[in-house]
């Protein structure tokens, strides 16, 4: 026992022995026993997101940090480096935010990041982040064809503060036109910009100081060179009747009479136009214009039409050479900046021929206001029967029309499945006749059919009835980012729309309109300002 006592007093006065001896060796050695490790540690992580305007990097703490460290964070547009360094931040916090002001929109970036050096601990290594992008602001509002002319267009964006110019670019290649912005057209949101050159694709570019707030692009159209051009005292039907295939007809301001005959155009195509684009100032008295054979087609533009001293039947009357059910392949209708105004049955027939006897190419309508159709016989697109490759109603209002709006209700096979298009509408105050599918009736026919950015309201008219059912078509059938309201049937109950219509982001605010409205000015603030499908106003743009 007194072996093993002492054995245990040995161990333990060597150690202590040890431990002195270490102490001195420090000593003589000037180590500081304070001594904090070198920091080779790099914050551990590092996340970060672009937004429209800015961009948000988070980290976690650097080890041995204390709240003396601060950190370096630099941006570059490649993950090595390599190209240089865009900017550089020194902050004491574990996030930071970088504006649009400071890095480029739509640019790849990376950020890396070092904890900088303190008394007591040299600077980390640097983290590199994934990379990013600020996507950048997009004001601008869609650009309409009712705002461009062969030499300036109207450019609107959402109001925001500091907007300073718009850059326009030819996208073939050419001279830039920059307009200055400045404080009506900042406070207003909109600007004309003139000088353009005609049938040219431009990018216009907005911008707040050197920061861009979006992009939009849109196309001239090109200068169309009339073949002849008529004054109110001539004679506008001998001019139509001896024009030749595609001549150009303009007519200078004042008023024209075609109401003691229908108008034929037969076997041609033709465009009747006004020299001042304005419908407002230049107008038709008309009866019914008769497109008559193969080959025969019509393009109206800028012109104001009547029908209610002839009084006009059908706007457009679509038949063949010899009878009116004679099968033929006509051109297409385009009716653009037109003000179309009273007819007794519909705006265009085209249901006399056989079953695909009669063919179109495109009917077009496009920055039009039509209204004040009486009959409940009638839907103010007639084209059972025929052939067509599409129809398109955009940036256009009708009120006050038919019983349905577009009919082609009788069973067909054509060449191609037809593309029904509806944007930017405004339709109130329509529905009659007991008529079921009041906005589309295709029967089982197959279609391509997409109504968007539009508002209908207002059915049926008044001591009417209608049918529950907005839409019958088989095949890909849209109707999204739209407002309706007061879609009733007459008799108590609502029009509906079926189970094969895809329904995508649309709204039921009643905005005040009855079936006697006339003017659809959308609230300053409405929700409906941004509820298109460009976060853009739906509706006639010419409402907003």
């Amino acid at each position: 026992m007194k072996n093993r006592n002492s054995n245990k007093l040995f161990i333990v006065l060597g150690l202590i022995s040890l431990v002195i001896g270490l102490i001195s060796a420090c000593k003589k050695d000037n180590v500081d026993l304070n001594f904090v490790p070198t920091r080779q540690f790099t914050p551990a992580t590092i996340t970060v997101s672009g937004k429209e305007t800015s961009a948000l990097i988070t980290w976690s703490k650097s080890l041995f940090s204390d709240t003396a460290t601060t950190y370096t964070v630099e941006f570059a547009k490649d993950s090595l480096f390599t190209t240089g360094i865009e900017l550089t931040k020194v902050t004491d916090s574990l996030t930071l935010t970088v504006q649009d002001e400071e890095l480029a929109i739509k640019q790849k970036h990376y950020a890396r990041i070092k904890a900088n050096a303190t008394a007591k601990s040299v600077e980390s290594k640097f983290i590199t982040s994934k990379s990013f992008t600020i996507t950048g602001e997009q004001l601008f509002l869609p650009v309409y064809s009712s705002q461009v002319t062969e030499t300036t267009v109207l450019l609107k964006w959402r109001v925001k503060p500091n907007i300073s110019k718009v850059v326009l670019t030819p996208v073939a290649g050419g001279t830039a036109v920059t307009a200055n912005i400045g404080t009506t057209e900042r406070n207003a949101g909109q600007i004309t910009v003139t000088g353009l050159q005609p049938n040219t694709n431009y990018e216009a570019e907005l911008f707040a100081g050197n920061v861009s707030k979006g992009k939009v692009s849109f196309g001239t159209p090109g200068a169309s060179v009339a073949t002849q051009t008529l004054a109110p005292t001539d004679d506008l039907a001998a001019a139509i009747a001896a024009a030749s295939n595609n001549a150009v007809i303009a007519i200078q301001p004042g008023t024209y009479d075609l109401t003691v005959v229908t108008t034929d155009i037969i076997g041609k195509n033709i465009t009747l136009q006004s020299v001042s684009k304005n419908p407002n100032n230049t107008k038709i008295n008309f009866k019914q214009f008769n497109l008559k054979g193969s080959g025969a087609g019509i393009k109206f533009s800028g012109i104001e039409f009547d029908g209610s001293i002839a009084p006009a039947d059908y706007f457009i009357n679509v038949v063949g050479l010899n009878s009116d059910g004679e099968a033929a392949t006509f051109k297409s209708i385009v009716v653009e900046n037109c003000k179309i105004h009273f007819t007794r049955n519909c705006l265009i027939r085209a249901n006399r021929g056989s079953n695909n006897g009669q063919k179109l190419d495109d009917i077009k309508f496009d920055n039009c206001i039509l209204y004040d159709n009486n009959a409940s016989s009638y839907s103010y697109f007639m084209m059972d029967k025929s052939e067509f490759k599409t129809i398109s109603i955009t940036n256009t209002t009708i009120y006050n029309s038919a019983r349905a709006i577009i009919s082609w209700g009788t069973n067909i096979t054509p060449a191609q499945t037809p593309v029904i298009t509806i944007d930017h509408v405004t339709i109130n105050g329509f529905g009659s006749g007991v008529r079921n599918n009041i906005v589309l009736d295709a029967n089982t026919n197959t279609v391509t059919f997409t109504m968007q950015n539009s508002i209908i309201a207002n059915t049926p008219k008044a001591g009417e009835t209608v049918g529950t059912n907005a839409i019958k078509a088989a095949g890909n059938i849209k109707f999204n980012n739209n407002d309706y309201f007061n879609l009733n049937t007459g008799d108590g109950n609502q029009v509906t729309f079926g189970s094969n219509v895809t329904l995508i982001s649309n709204k039921t605010v009643d905005l005040g309109w009855n079936a006697s409205t006339t003017t659809f000015a959308l609230p300053a603030n409405s929700e409906l300002r941004t509820a298109g499908t460009l976060s853009d106003a739906i509706g006639d743009p010419r409402w907003h």
